[in-house]
């Protein structure tokens, strides 16, 4: 038996590290993995996980590696894939979690590589020219969803082997999924439901809209899938679609959907998205963004990673998106287009969830099952999740609540208590809007003067509201001054309470009246028209306030973006700023006493000013010469000639 050196040892790294992400995509890159495997006989195989290494990180191996006696390279799998064009010391960029396999060979030998349809090395063999491969055991080893292994197993035979081969597991079709539609039709039938093959593709109508009715949207669940009356999809898993009418017509907008985890794969977790572009969009970028923790995403959240989207169908605009990360809690999907008038949009996946009486979130800090809900929902902050209850018992420990949506007030119930009672210290509940700003306080509160803070050691309800005038309170946090020790505070639940109605916002559109601007130009709100896309199709027109726009400067030129939010939703709008004239006196007409040589240049001009041509010759008589105005601030007026 061949010894064969330490992967460490044999293995030399050469790192790059250029960012492939932009600051506004990721916000914190997270560590990918790079696992490497090598096969050097069917007893020798060596396995290696590379850690430290960044989206964008690049590297190769030393292609003086294989210098061991007897043996050569074969091939690279990357990700499951056979690269057999790649060499040895092939440049790797990583993007997200890499596998590499890494085959070898005793010269005179050849490699049968034994591998099932989504990239799985079963087996590896090695043979001498004319001997047969043994055909390895596949009872364990992971199906394709809908499909089971075929008859002939195989692809092609494994007998009297003439050269290097790779050997691939045959499916065939095993199940079945139905698609039921309601409000409409599968296209090419009068069926509304019906049994399709995992990947086919599927299109369905809907029904003309009832008599003052628009059709709105197609759904999911509560998830929007499509806002076109007609389309195409590629079945991946059973569903319930629904036509969705409104009372008003519904401006087209992007649209992205994503699905649950599919559960397709094992130890995996599988999305399905799909697009949609309303014609003289272009599309920019798209894909999925992930978190370990339980929250609603976008672009600018904090510990997240984006996952950019390199192919999709571009029939339909489906993509499928697989991730082995245990640790992933939130996901979801983006897209980011180009308008018409060249804005820049971005666009989320969007779920309805109206309720006619508002909603509630609660929290239940008695139980460890309530506790680990709370904290699967976001509940959280700085102080304790105590046995029985949460736990505030230092100066500014905090209770923090998860983020939601809401357009009118709030209230607040809790049961609280405290170690003694009528103490002096205070607290101060807080209202942040999405951007972490301070919207709405209390002020401070003294123990003494709630029901709670006069009863000592027993569990007492109290009642808070907040007015949320503005529609922009994203979280709520309960903050314990505690200017004395002594006291500590303990919650046994919490309850939020939205006390009105709320409409879920699926998209905003903005129009700042115009796209070019002067330098120092106002903006004229009253000329604005912020657009509110509700998903039960209706929607709203309003103007702009201060508080829904952002980073619009005018005070230099050049090309900017502004965003404007607004409940939890926002969008880039792209403007101009161009430099204006400045205001100046023309220098006013002279006489000059003329000498041979005389040259414009030496007659002086007015602070500012210059002459075009300062070289030309004088001559007697009238003439008209021009001159440029250069003024100080250069990033706000233009430079004057003639």
């Amino acid at each position: 038996m061949k010894r064969l050196l330490s992967l460490f040892t044999i293995f030399l790294l050469i790192l790059f590290s250029p960012n492939i992400f932009s600051a506004s995509t990721l916000e914190t890159e997270e560590d990918v993995k790079v696992t490497v495997t090598t096969y050097y006989s069917e007893s020798n195989q060596i396995h290696t996980v590379l850690a430290d290494f960044k989206p964008g990180d690049s590297f190769r191996f030393d292609k003086n590696m294989v210098q061991l006696t007897d043996y050569e390279f074969v091939f690279w799998l990357v990700n499951g894939e056979v690269k057999s064009n790649l060499e040895l010391n092939h440049e790797f960029i990583v993007t997200e979690d890499l596998e590499l396999v890494a085959i070898f060979k005793e010269f005179g030998k050849h490699v049968v590589l034994f591998m099932d349809q989504v990239g799985n090395v079963l087996a590896v063999d090695y043979v001498n020219p004319g001997e047969d491969a043994q055909e390895p055991k596949v009872i364990n080893y992971k199906s394709l969803p809908g499909y089971m292994y075929a008859n002939n197993i195989w692809d092609k035979p494994y007998t009297n082997i003439t050269k290097d081969t790779i050997v691939t597991l045959v499916y065939e079709i095993d199940i079945v999924f139905e698609i039921v539609v309601e409000g409409g039709k599968i296209s090419g039938t009068n069926k509304t439901n019906d049994a399709f093959e995992y990947a086919s593709l599927v299109t369905i109508e809907a029904d003309a809209a009832p008599s003052g009715k628009y059709f709105s949207h197609w759904q999911i669940g509560n998830k929007i899938v499509s806002n076109s009356s007609k389309f195409t999809f590629r079945v991946v898993e059973s569903v319930n679609i629904k036509a969705i009418y409104s009372d008003s017509e519904r401006k087209i907008d992007p649209l992205i959907y994503l699905s649950n985890n599919l559960n397709h794969i094992s130890e995996h977790k599988l999305y399905y998205s799909q697009f949609f572009l309303p014609s003289g969009y272009e599309l920019v970028e798209y894909g999925l963004i992930t978190s370990p923790n339980n929250e609603k995403l976008t672009l600018e959240s904090s510990n997240i990673t984006v996952y950019k989207g390199n192919f999709y169908f571009e029939d339909t605009n489906e993509f499928l998106f697989s991730f082995s990360n245990p640790l992933i809690k939130s996901v979801r999907a983006y897209i980011i287009t180009k308008d018409t008038n060249g804005n820049f949009v971005i666009t989320y996946n969007q779920e309805n969830t109206p309720s006619e009486d508002g909603f509630t979130i609660t929290a239940d800090f008695t139980t460890n099952e309530g506790r680990s809900a709370a904290q699967e929902a976001g509940w959280g902050g700085s102080g304790t999740f105590s046995s029985g209850y949460f736990t505030l018992d230092a100066a500014g420990e905090y209770l923090e609540s998860p983020s939601f949506v809401a357009s009118g007030p709030i209230k607040l119930n809790t049961n609280i208590w405290v170690s003694a009672e009528n103490g002096s210290q205070t607290f101060v509940i807080e209202a942040y809007d999405e951007d972490d700003n301070l919207v709405e306080t209390s002020g401070n509160i003294k123990l003494s003067d709630t029901s709670f803070g006069k009863i000592k050691q027993a569990y007492t309800e109290y009642e808070y509201e907040l007015e949320n005038v503005n529609g922009n309170i994203s979280y709520i946090r309960f903050i314990y001054n505690k200017e004395l020790s002594g006291i500590n505070l303990r919650f046994s639940n919490f309850t939020i309470t939205h006390m009105k109605e709320t409409k879920e916002i699926s998209a905003i559109g903005v129009n700042l009246g115009k796209t070019i601007f002067k330098v120092d130009e106002e903006l004229d709100l009253s000329n604005t028209v912020l657009m509110i896309y509700y998903v039960d199709g209706s929607y709203l027109e309003k103007a702009l306030d201060v508080s829904n726009i952002s980073n619009f400067d005018t005070s230099t030129a050049g090309n900017k973006k502004a965003v404007v939010s607004y409940a939890g939703l926002s969008v880039e709008v792209e403007y101009i700023v161009e430099k204006t004239d400045p205001t100046f006196t023309t220098p006013s007409m002279r006489v000059v006493e003329y000498y041979a040589g005389l040259k414009l240049a030496d007659i002086e001009l007015p602070e500012g000013f210059s002459w075009d041509s300062p070289n030309t010759l004088l001559e007697i008589g009238e003439a008209e010469y021009f001159v440029t105005y250069t003024p100080d601030n250069l990033n706000k007026y233009n430079i004057v000639t003639g």
